[in-house]
């Protein structure tokens, strides 16, 4: 009986509980205040749905944002790259970009050429910029030695990608990486699934008193 019960309450929150619904509105609160080459580079700071800012780093060269600007756009995780900017074939360059996203943590003065290096991954017209230094170029050759050698050492779960929804208006804004281990997406149910959620375990409750005898 108690296994019965075990299978119906596992059937129960897996029905209940809503796929993750990942689109999101996204403002540019602020950035950092470095440039490089005349553009400013991480960090830059993305309010998602409302909630505090969160430093995060661009990866999409060609395109821009203005402070106080805002937008819808979806959350992606490594496991499924499909629908982000550059797309599932260019997972090689957004595993190096996370790879590059951690030096920049541990060394912010580096901000310039690791973003830098991390834009020439994805737009290789990035290296004709005056802001590709040979500091960037080091860290862009780094970070692809890194990849060889068997990209160890960064934990992809960390990480998510913020791709605008419009992806294809010549207008469309910039996407970024956000390092995220403490704070994984997690929609909140809607009041339907809420709504589901109680009646499976009011049927639950149910099935148990009857199996009790009680």
């Amino acid at each position: 009986m108690k296994r019965t019960l075990l299978v119906l309450a596992l059937a129960t929150f897996g029905t209940a509980l809503p796929a993750a619904a990942n689109t999101v509105n996204i403002k540019l609160t602020g950035v950092g205040g470095a440039n490089q080459g005349g553009v400013y580079v991480a960090p830059y700071y993305l309010s998602i749905d409302g909630h505090k800012s969160v430093p995060v780093i661009c990866d999409d060269f060609d395109h821009e944002v203005t402070i106080g600007e805002t937008w819808k756009a979806t959350i992606h995780t490594f496991a499924d790259l499909n629908g982000t900017r550059f797309g599932a074939g260019d997972k090689q360059e957004y595993e190096e970009a996370a790879w590059l996203y951690t030096k920049y943590m541990s060394d912010p003065s580096q901000a310039g050429n690791i973003n830098f290096a991390l834009w020439a991954l994805f737009t290789p017209s990035t290296k004709s910029s005056s802001g590709y230094t040979s500091g960037a170029a080091t860290w862009y050759t780094d970070s692809i030695d890194w990849y060889d050698a068997g990209a160890k050492g960064v934990d992809f779960a960390d990480f998510e990608i913020i791709t605008p929804t419009n992806l294809k208006s010549k207008n469309s804004p910039q996407e970024y990486l956000y390092y995220c281990p403490d704070a994984p997406s997690s929609p909140t149910p809607e009041p339907s699934s809420l709504f589901l959620l109680g009646t499976g375990l009011i049927g639950l409750g149910a099935f148990a008193r009857k199996q009790l005898g009680l």
